[in-house]
């Protein structure tokens, strides 16, 4: 590489920029502590140390890949305008310059309150899909039929709750998710 060299200004109509020299590479990654990944708005979560990912790319050939097998630790998965607390996570990665839509197996939680004010656990799972057509499967304990979940999980959204005091305690256990949670999983 000759810093002095002058380069010729690219052709109009040309774009991006072509480097005077080209690169293969093969790195062998190695995740250390307090590793975040933000799929936004979707996903949000630490990944577990020593996690090894592995990046080959070749600018001649214009050919490159992403693999790995990340475990998720904590976290939060936004869907259908709420946010559930990330139990465990897997996200694995076979990607190339052709296509990239990683695969993920998640289990997550919230909590809500029904009309007798008694909790419901609402529990967000998926296995091995990719996070473009991501289908997840909500279930709830104690057991609720699915047109329940889906009205416990409408109540914080469209302020239909029974009682201005439930959307009140709603909120709160909501914010308690988002704010002290958030901290607590940042501070491991």
């Amino acid at each position: 590489i000759n810093p002095k060299k002058k380069r010729k200004k690219a052709k109009t109509g040309e774009t991006g920029f072509k480097p005077s020299i080209n690169f293969n590479i093969n790195l062998a990654l190695m995740i250390g502590h307090k590793v975040q990944i933000d799929v936004n708005p979707f996903l949000r979560s630490l990944i577990a140390p020593s996690t090894p990912i592995y990046v080959a790319a070749d600018t001649a050939s214009g050919v490159w890949s992403i693999k790995g097998d990340i475990v998720l630790r904590g976290g939060e998965i936004s869907y259908l305008n709420r946010n559930f607390y990330l139990k465990q996570g897997r996200l694995i990665l076979n990607e190339t310059q052709d296509h990239f839509d990683p695969n993920i197996t998640v289990r997550a939680e919230t909590r809500e309150r029904d009309s007798n004010g008694d909790n419901v656990n609402i529990i967000l799972s998926a296995i091995s899909q990719n996070l473009s057509k991501f289908n997840a499967v909500l279930s709830s304990i104690p057991a609720r039929s699915e047109s329940e979940i889906m009205g416990l999980l409408g109540q914080i959204v469209s302020g239909d709750a029974n009682s201005v005091g439930n959307l009140v305690l709603s909120g709160m256990d909501y914010g308690v998710q988002v704010t002290l949670l958030r901290k607590f999983e940042n501070s491991l």
